[in-house]
């Protein structure tokens, strides 16, 4: 719960919108550690600010 709730702040708050929510989610499927989730999520948002480019596997691995 503690990621989706990350997930959900990250995208009420910023200025600059994604333009789908569910990126966010596959980028942390099977991931437990909120840490981690809060990199990618940085990653993305910052990937997204720069030049429009959209994350869109799941960077959990095998």
């Amino acid at each position: 719960m503690p990621i989706a709730c990350e997930i959900v702040e990250a995208y009420v708050t910023d200025e600059v919108k994604a333009p789908w929510v569910i990126d966010l989610l596959n980028i942390n499927l099977n991931n437990h550690d909120l840490a981690v989730a809060q990199e990618r999520i940085r990653l993305y948002r910052e990937a997204f600010k720069r030049d429009g480019s959209r994350i869109t596997e799941n960077l959990a691995g095998p």
